[in-house]
Protein backbone atom coordinates (compact mmCIF):
# COMPACT_ATOMS: atom_id res chain seq x y z
CA UNK A 1 0.00 0.00 0.00
CA UNK A 2 1.35 3.59 -1.14
CA UNK A 3 2.15 5.29 2.03
CA UNK A 4 0.66 8.85 2.64
CA UNK A 5 2.11 12.02 3.69
CA UNK A 6 5.22 14.35 2.63
CA UNK A 7 8.93 13.41 3.82
CA UNK A 8 10.39 15.68 6.59
CA UNK A 9 11.66 18.78 5.11
CA UNK A 10 15.16 17.08 5.38
CA UNK A 11 16.77 18.66 1.98
CA UNK A 12 20.13 18.70 3.28
CA UNK A 13 19.61 15.07 5.34
CA UNK A 14 22.23 12.34 5.27
CA UNK A 15 21.82 10.74 1.94
CA UNK A 16 23.21 7.80 3.30
CA UNK A 17 21.19 6.56 6.18
CA UNK A 18 19.45 2.83 5.10
CA UNK A 19 19.42 2.03 8.80
CA UNK A 20 20.38 3.27 12.23
CA UNK A 21 23.32 1.69 11.50
CA UNK A 22 24.05 3.73 8.37
CA UNK A 23 25.01 6.75 10.24
CA UNK A 24 28.71 6.52 9.75
CA UNK A 25 27.90 7.94 6.22
CA UNK A 26 30.42 10.73 5.14
CA UNK A 27 27.72 14.00 4.07
CA UNK A 28 27.95 15.86 7.32
CA UNK A 29 25.07 18.37 6.31
CA UNK A 30 22.70 15.31 5.99
CA UNK A 31 23.92 13.78 9.04
CA UNK A 32 23.39 16.48 11.12
CA UNK A 33 19.90 17.18 9.05
CA UNK A 34 18.97 14.00 10.46
CA UNK A 35 20.20 13.57 13.76
CA UNK A 36 18.51 16.92 14.40
CA UNK A 37 15.36 15.20 13.49
CA UNK A 38 15.41 12.26 14.71
CA UNK A 39 16.06 13.65 18.02
CA UNK A 40 12.76 15.23 18.35
CA UNK A 41 11.61 11.74 18.28
CA UNK A 42 10.89 8.17 19.82
CA UNK A 43 9.85 4.91 19.70
CA UNK A 44 7.49 4.11 16.60
CA UNK A 45 7.60 8.34 15.47
CA UNK A 46 11.09 7.91 15.22
CA UNK A 47 11.08 4.50 13.50
CA UNK A 48 8.53 6.52 11.15
CA UNK A 49 10.88 9.52 10.54
CA UNK A 50 13.35 7.06 9.42
CA UNK A 51 11.46 5.81 6.72
CA UNK A 52 10.43 8.52 5.48
CA UNK A 53 14.18 9.53 5.22
CA UNK A 54 14.30 6.80 2.89
CA UNK A 55 11.59 8.39 0.60
CA UNK A 56 13.80 10.85 -0.10
CA UNK A 57 15.93 10.94 -3.30
CA UNK A 58 18.61 12.81 -1.24
CA UNK A 59 19.44 9.52 1.02
CA UNK A 60 19.55 7.22 -1.90
CA UNK A 61 22.35 9.30 -4.04
CA UNK A 62 24.73 9.88 -0.54
CA UNK A 63 23.84 6.01 0.21
CA UNK A 64 25.13 5.25 -3.66
CA UNK A 65 28.42 7.09 -3.10
CA UNK A 66 29.15 5.16 -0.40
CA UNK A 67 28.68 2.19 -1.87
CA UNK A 68 30.66 3.46 -5.12
CA UNK A 69 33.05 3.64 -3.23
CA UNK A 70 32.92 0.69 -1.52
CA UNK A 71 32.88 -1.49 -4.53
CA UNK A 72 35.99 0.46 -6.56
CA UNK A 73 37.82 -2.17 -4.40
CA UNK A 74 36.05 -5.28 -6.25
CA UNK A 75 36.59 -4.44 -9.90
CA UNK A 76 39.94 -5.45 -11.92
CA UNK A 77 40.17 -4.03 -15.55
CA UNK A 78 41.89 -5.99 -18.25
CA UNK A 79 45.58 -5.14 -19.94
CA UNK A 80 43.75 -4.40 -23.15
CA UNK A 81 40.98 -1.86 -20.99
CA UNK A 82 37.93 -4.09 -22.85
CA UNK A 83 37.13 -6.38 -20.04
CA UNK A 84 36.19 -4.91 -16.22
CA UNK A 85 36.20 -7.72 -13.84
CA UNK A 86 33.66 -7.22 -11.47
CA UNK A 87 33.66 -9.18 -8.10
CA UNK A 88 31.04 -7.55 -6.42
CA UNK A 89 29.20 -4.24 -6.80
CA UNK A 90 25.76 -2.38 -5.99
CA UNK A 91 23.34 -0.87 -8.31
CA UNK A 92 20.23 0.58 -9.04
CA UNK A 93 17.27 0.14 -11.18
CA UNK A 94 13.81 2.31 -11.20
CA UNK A 95 9.93 1.27 -11.67
CA UNK A 96 6.95 1.81 -11.15
CA UNK A 97 6.16 -1.42 -10.22
CA UNK A 98 6.07 -2.90 -6.27
CA UNK A 99 7.54 -6.08 -5.28
CA UNK A 100 9.47 -7.60 -7.99
CA UNK A 101 11.61 -10.12 -6.68
CA UNK A 102 12.82 -10.86 -10.55
CA UNK A 103 13.81 -8.92 -13.53
CA UNK A 104 12.63 -9.83 -16.86
CA UNK A 105 14.83 -8.36 -19.56
CA UNK A 106 13.64 -4.56 -20.87
CA UNK A 107 11.08 -4.28 -23.29
CA UNK A 108 13.22 -1.27 -24.68
CA UNK A 109 16.32 -2.06 -25.45
CA UNK A 110 19.74 0.84 -25.85
CA UNK A 111 22.79 -1.30 -26.56
CA UNK A 112 21.78 -5.06 -25.86
CA UNK A 113 19.08 -7.25 -24.27
CA UNK A 114 19.00 -7.84 -20.81
CA UNK A 115 18.33 -5.77 -17.40
CA UNK A 116 19.31 -2.59 -17.29
CA UNK A 117 21.13 -1.01 -14.08
CA UNK A 118 23.27 2.00 -12.78
CA UNK A 119 25.71 2.79 -10.19
CA UNK A 120 24.17 6.16 -9.42
CA UNK A 121 20.62 6.21 -7.49
CA UNK A 122 19.89 9.45 -8.62
CA UNK A 123 19.66 8.32 -12.52
CA UNK A 124 17.65 5.02 -11.12
CA UNK A 125 15.20 7.41 -9.20
CA UNK A 126 14.74 9.96 -12.36
CA UNK A 127 13.68 6.43 -14.51
CA UNK A 128 11.63 5.59 -11.51
CA UNK A 129 10.15 9.04 -11.67
CA UNK A 130 9.73 9.16 -15.47
CA UNK A 131 7.89 5.77 -15.70
CA UNK A 132 5.38 6.30 -12.85
CA UNK A 133 4.53 9.70 -14.38
CA UNK A 134 4.11 8.25 -17.28
CA UNK A 135 1.13 6.37 -15.67
CA UNK A 136 -0.55 8.86 -14.26
CA UNK A 137 -4.21 9.81 -15.05
CA UNK A 138 -3.53 12.59 -17.33
CA UNK A 139 -1.44 9.97 -19.43
CA UNK A 140 -4.41 7.25 -19.47
CA UNK A 141 -2.79 5.49 -16.74
CA UNK A 142 -3.21 4.79 -12.66
CA UNK A 143 -1.12 6.64 -9.96
CA UNK A 144 1.80 4.54 -9.16
CA UNK A 145 5.17 5.97 -7.25
CA UNK A 146 8.44 5.94 -8.35
CA UNK A 147 9.78 2.23 -6.88
CA UNK A 148 13.77 2.10 -6.53
CA UNK A 149 15.49 -1.29 -6.26
CA UNK A 150 18.92 -1.81 -4.78
CA UNK A 151 20.54 -4.74 -6.24
CA UNK A 152 23.72 -6.36 -6.42
CA UNK A 153 25.77 -8.50 -8.96
CA UNK A 154 28.73 -10.59 -8.24
CA UNK A 155 31.87 -12.16 -10.65
CA UNK A 156 30.89 -10.99 -13.82
CA UNK A 157 33.21 -10.21 -16.94
CA UNK A 158 32.06 -6.97 -18.45
CA UNK A 159 32.82 -5.60 -21.90
CA UNK A 160 33.57 -1.85 -21.43
CA UNK A 161 32.37 0.14 -24.10
CA UNK A 162 32.38 3.87 -22.29
CA UNK A 163 35.27 4.92 -24.28
CA UNK A 164 35.40 5.37 -28.17
CA UNK A 165 39.01 3.26 -28.38
CA UNK A 166 37.16 0.52 -27.32
CA UNK A 167 33.78 1.28 -29.42
CA UNK A 168 35.79 1.26 -32.11
CA UNK A 169 37.59 -1.90 -31.65
CA UNK A 170 34.30 -3.58 -30.75
CA UNK A 171 32.72 -2.26 -33.98
CA UNK A 172 35.39 -3.51 -36.03
CA UNK A 173 35.53 -7.41 -34.32
CA UNK A 174 31.55 -7.28 -34.59
CA UNK A 175 31.38 -6.56 -37.88
CA UNK A 176 34.05 -8.91 -39.32
CA UNK A 177 32.43 -11.43 -36.94
CA UNK A 178 28.89 -10.32 -38.65
CA UNK A 179 30.73 -11.07 -42.52
CA UNK A 180 32.40 -14.10 -41.74
CA UNK A 181 28.85 -15.81 -40.48
CA UNK A 182 26.99 -14.52 -43.58
CA UNK A 183 29.36 -16.58 -45.64
CA UNK A 184 29.53 -19.27 -43.70
CA UNK A 185 25.92 -19.21 -43.28
CA UNK A 186 26.31 -19.23 -39.75
CA UNK A 187 24.44 -15.77 -39.39
CA UNK A 188 21.50 -14.59 -41.11
CA UNK A 189 21.78 -11.09 -43.39
CA UNK A 190 20.09 -7.68 -41.54
CA UNK A 191 19.97 -4.82 -42.93
CA UNK A 192 20.22 -2.41 -39.98
CA UNK A 193 23.38 -3.59 -39.80
CA UNK A 194 24.48 -3.09 -43.37
CA UNK A 195 23.28 0.21 -42.76
CA UNK A 196 25.11 1.21 -39.60
CA UNK A 197 28.29 0.02 -41.36
CA UNK A 198 28.01 1.32 -45.07
CA UNK A 199 30.10 4.18 -45.87
CA UNK A 200 31.10 4.09 -42.60
CA UNK A 201 34.93 5.14 -41.09
CA UNK A 202 34.90 2.44 -38.40
CA UNK A 203 37.69 3.85 -36.53
CA UNK A 204 36.88 7.21 -36.65
CA UNK A 205 32.69 6.81 -36.29
CA UNK A 206 32.65 4.16 -34.26
CA UNK A 207 30.08 5.59 -31.66
CA UNK A 208 27.85 6.84 -34.56
CA UNK A 209 27.72 3.02 -35.88
CA UNK A 210 26.28 1.74 -33.12
CA UNK A 211 23.60 4.43 -32.52
CA UNK A 212 22.61 3.27 -35.99
CA UNK A 213 23.08 -0.47 -35.48
CA UNK A 214 21.54 -0.53 -31.93
CA UNK A 215 18.73 2.13 -32.79
CA UNK A 216 15.36 -0.53 -33.12
CA UNK A 217 13.77 -1.60 -30.05
CA UNK A 218 14.75 -4.98 -29.55
CA UNK A 219 15.53 -4.96 -33.54
CA UNK A 220 17.57 -8.34 -35.12
CA UNK A 221 20.54 -5.97 -35.03
CA UNK A 222 20.16 -5.82 -31.34
CA UNK A 223 19.79 -9.46 -30.52
CA UNK A 224 22.93 -10.27 -33.17
CA UNK A 225 25.45 -7.95 -31.14
CA UNK A 226 24.35 -9.42 -28.02
CA UNK A 227 24.28 -12.92 -28.93
CA UNK A 228 27.93 -11.87 -30.48
CA UNK A 229 29.21 -10.21 -27.10
CA UNK A 230 27.66 -12.86 -25.25
CA UNK A 231 29.55 -15.53 -27.45
CA UNK A 232 33.22 -13.77 -26.05
CA UNK A 233 32.28 -14.96 -22.53
CA UNK A 234 30.81 -11.30 -21.51
CA UNK A 235 28.05 -11.12 -18.76
CA UNK A 236 27.32 -8.03 -19.53
CA UNK A 237 28.15 -4.64 -21.15
CA UNK A 238 28.85 -1.27 -19.38
CA UNK A 239 28.37 1.51 -21.48
CA UNK A 240 27.37 5.54 -21.54
CA UNK A 241 23.68 6.46 -21.88
CA UNK A 242 23.65 9.92 -23.05
CA UNK A 243 20.03 12.03 -22.52
CA UNK A 244 19.17 15.85 -22.21
CA UNK A 245 15.76 17.10 -22.02
CA UNK A 246 15.95 18.93 -25.13
CA UNK A 247 16.15 15.57 -27.23
CA UNK A 248 13.15 13.83 -24.96
CA UNK A 249 11.33 16.86 -23.82
CA UNK A 250 8.53 14.83 -21.68
CA UNK A 251 10.67 12.43 -20.53
CA UNK A 252 13.87 11.27 -18.70
CA UNK A 253 13.54 14.67 -17.03
CA UNK A 254 15.26 13.40 -13.71
CA UNK A 255 17.67 11.59 -15.66
CA UNK A 256 21.04 13.42 -17.32
CA UNK A 257 24.28 11.51 -18.73
CA UNK A 258 24.98 8.60 -17.25
CA UNK A 259 26.93 4.96 -16.81
CA UNK A 260 24.42 2.18 -17.26
CA UNK A 261 25.63 -1.79 -16.65
CA UNK A 262 23.91 -4.44 -19.03
CA UNK A 263 23.08 -7.65 -17.58
CA UNK A 264 22.08 -10.17 -19.96
CA UNK A 265 21.17 -12.41 -17.90
CA UNK A 266 18.43 -11.88 -15.11
CA UNK A 267 19.51 -14.86 -12.84
CA UNK A 268 22.83 -12.88 -12.29
CA UNK A 269 21.06 -9.68 -10.42
CA UNK A 270 19.91 -10.04 -6.77
CA UNK A 271 17.46 -7.66 -5.62
CA UNK A 272 18.67 -6.53 -1.97
CA UNK A 273 15.98 -3.96 -1.34
CA UNK A 274 13.18 -1.85 -2.02
CA UNK A 275 12.19 1.65 -1.90
CA UNK A 276 9.05 3.58 -2.83
CA UNK A 277 10.16 7.16 -3.43
CA UNK A 278 7.87 10.16 -2.20
CA UNK A 279 6.26 11.50 -5.75
CA UNK A 280 5.93 14.96 -4.40
CA UNK A 281 9.66 15.14 -3.61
Amino acid sequence: MRREGVAPPLHNAPEELASTDDLNFSSESLRDAIADELWQHTGDERREAVKKVREMPEYWRARAQKMRKLDGRYEEMSDDWLEVFVRNKTLYHGSYTEGITHFEPAAQTFFGQGVYLTPEARDAIGYAFDRSHSTLPEHGGEETAPVLYEVNIKNMKMLDLQWDENLSVVAERFFKWYTEGVQDGSVEEDEDVLTAYRGSNIREDARDVFQVLLRGNNSAATALFTHYVRSLGYDGIISKRALSNKETPSAYNNIGDHVAYLIFDPEHVHIQQEQKMDLSV
